[in-house]
């Protein structure tokens, strides 16, 4: 069992292993930032929606695509899957 488990990376010195939890530490506080962020994004798109009736799935679109600025590519895209989709299903028009 011994072999099976690769440990050559742990730290040997009580000082190297402190930097190990002191680097850990910083990553999980950064996590619980991005958590945080999370939720006051998760806040704006309740807003949007309860004040402007703006569906969360569109108001959350538009954030990213506004984050990302790929508006063109956004459209493209859709534009392509409308040309899919109503070929492969026509309108019964």
């Amino acid at each position: 069992m011994a072999e099976l488990l690769d440990t050559d990376f742990l730290p040997s010195t009580e000082d190297g292993r402190k930097k190990v939890r002191d680097a850990v530490e910083e990553a999980c506080g950064l996590k619980q930032i991005v958590k945080d962020k999370n939720e006051q994004i998760k806040d704006v798109i309740d807003y949007l929606n309860s004040e402007f009736e703006i569906p969360k799935k569109i108001a959350r679109q538009m954030i990213n695509t506004r984050f990302k600025d790929n508006y063109l590519n956004v459209s493209r895209e859709n534009t392509v899957f409308e040309v899919v989709f109503e070929t492969i299903y026509p309108s019964e028009d």
